[in-house]
């Protein structure tokens, strides 16, 4: 029965992965991580432990025997070394990945986050709009007309049949959504694949079909590719265009931005909404500019996009304490390893730190042994971490965030620093009985 409590605690394991991942790829890929940065601890500690024997080649002292006791206690060494290199991993993992984050959101390299975001904008109100920000603080930016509609087909093939036959929430399974035109691209758009779109108006009871801008994340997520063709029903209105490029779409500028986008002409004159940013407002002046624009449009409905960062960025920091505090249960357990270990082995040891008392060597000497040891344990197994660390963590942000990513170098330092000084004062701490006492009651205890 006990043989089979790994296999069955690693099927609950890859379980709960699959679902807090939402989905078994993603369950699968966490659980492909683990067990790699599991299998490259092993591997560096059992070559680390080859390593101890050469450093132990020497005529100082206190390093010699430093080294040979990781070499001779190889396996006790191993099992230390995996579980605070475990614990160092989750410890400098996500604080990498929530940086890049929120450094993104707070920050978005080349972008300028706006102060207010505006919806339901109506298409009688944008010249009154842009009139009455001319008066106020702040400009309005990025003006764009939104318009509802259907996806019916995608090269003939019903939309919702396609969705049906994903493993996607039922948010993608949705028909509905939101369309737009611009003659220029946003600063937060870029065309990853195919040329821009025509810059003449398509006109209608033209036998070409219209071009279509598709958001890469919405391509991903439904298959298309450059040349499909997609049908529409725009409010009772058949149409059908065939994408004609792939553009990148940073999310985070929080600009009116769409999953797809028309050539000029298809829906200039369809019933539309509209939606606008507000930016370079001073912060003093926010809460007086918001309560004049409600009044003087009180159909417009507006977000304040600083205080929803905010808000992003405290439940970013509440999630991450819960990681964090599991990764410092881990390295409790590796330093209540070291503490056992260090024990055990002072135990073990208490005939050669006898001969080396009666030998004169000072206890100085002595305690620098077991600092050696177990520092230089903690410190390669936390550098290890750290490096490891960075790396999992630049393809997690590649794969999850659109890579979203910022090295946070003197955070992975501390880790480095703190852990290698808490490896050597547990293991002093642990050794200290043996040390102090004296060479007759240990001959005692001997005999």
């Amino acid at each position: 029965m006990a043989g089979c409590g790994i296999p069955a605690g690693g099927v609950w394991f890859i379980a709960g992965a699959m679902l807090v991942g939402g989905s078994p790829a993603n369950g699968l890929v966490f659980t492909a991580g683990f067990a790699l940065a599991l299998l490259i601890f092993s591997l560096a500690g059992w070559l680390g432990a080859g390593w101890c024997r050469r450093l132990a080649n020497t005529r100082h002292l206190v390093r010699k025997l430093a080294f040979l006791n990781l070499y001779r206690h190889r396996g006790a060494s191993l099992a230390c070394f995996v579980t605070i290199a475990m614990g160092v991993f989750l410890i400098s993992l996500i604080p990498q990945v929530q940086k890049g984050l929120q450094t993104e959101i707070q920050r978005p390299e080349g972008l300028k986050i706006p102060v207010f975001f505006l919806m339901d904008i109506q298409d009688d109100q944008t010249g009154d709009l842009e009139t009455f920000m001319q008066d106020h603080p702040g400009n309005l930016e990025n003006l764009s007309p939104m318009v509802r509609g259907r996806i019916l087909s995608v090269n003939d093939d019903p939309f919702h049949t396609r969705e049906d036959t994903r493993e996607s929430s039922g948010r993608s399974r949705r028909t509905e959504h939101n369309f737009s035109y611009r003659a220029d691209l946003d600063p937060s758009e870029t065309i990853v694949q195919g040329p821009p779109l025509s810059s003449d108006p398509w006109k209608f009871g033209s036998q070409t079909l219209f071009e279509i801008s598709v958001a890469r994340s919405f391509a991903d997520d439904h298959d298309l590719v450059i040349g499909d063709t997609m049908r529409f029903d725009i409010q009772g209105m058949v149409l059908e265009g065939r994408i004609h490029n792939i553009r990148k779409v940073r999310w985070n500028s929080f600009q009116p931005n769409f999953f797809l986008l028309f050539q000029n002409g298809v829906l200039n004159n369809a019933p539309k909404t509209w939606l606008g940013a507000v930016a370079q407002v001073p912060p003093d002046q926010r809460p007086g500019l918001k309560n004049k624009i409600v009044q003087a449009f009180p159909n417009i409905s507006i977000i304040d996009v600083t205080q929803m960062i905010t808000t992003l960025t405290f439940i970013a920091d509440r999630l991450s304490i819960s990681v964090r505090f599991m990764a410092w249960l881990a390295i409790a357990a590796g330093l209540v390893s070291i503490f056992s270990i260090a024990r055990h082995q002072a135990r073990r040891q208490a005939a050669q730190t006898n001969l080396l008392k009666v030998l004169g060597t000072g206890f100085g000497d002595i305690r620098r042994i077991s600092l050696l040891e177990f520092g230089s344990l903690g410190f390669a197994a936390a550098l290890v971490a750290v490096i490891l660390s960075a790396g999992f963590s630049r393809a997690i942000a590649w794969y999850f965030f659109d890579s979203l990513w910022a090295l946070d170098m003197g955070y992975l330092l501390g880790i480095l620093i703190l852990t290698t000084l808490i490896c050597m004062a547990t293991a002093v701490a642990a050794a200290g009985k043996i040390l102090k006492t004296r060479p007759l009651m240990l001959l005692k205890k001997s005999g």
